[in-house]
């Protein structure tokens, strides 16, 4: 099966959050991955 479709079909949501911090450098590495994801309007 293709790998891509297979991981989204393992794909799960977390519902269970800790008060865990997350480091900046981590912020940074997440916010810089939703930039580069596709939108409806590619913006």
């Amino acid at each position: 099966m293709n790998e891509t479709i297979d991981l989204m079909k393992k794909h799960t949501s977390v519902r269970r959050f800790t008060e865990e911090q997350i480091s900046d450098e981590g912020l940074k590495a997440i916010i810089d991955a939703g930039r580069a994801a596709s939108s409806w309007k590619n913006f």
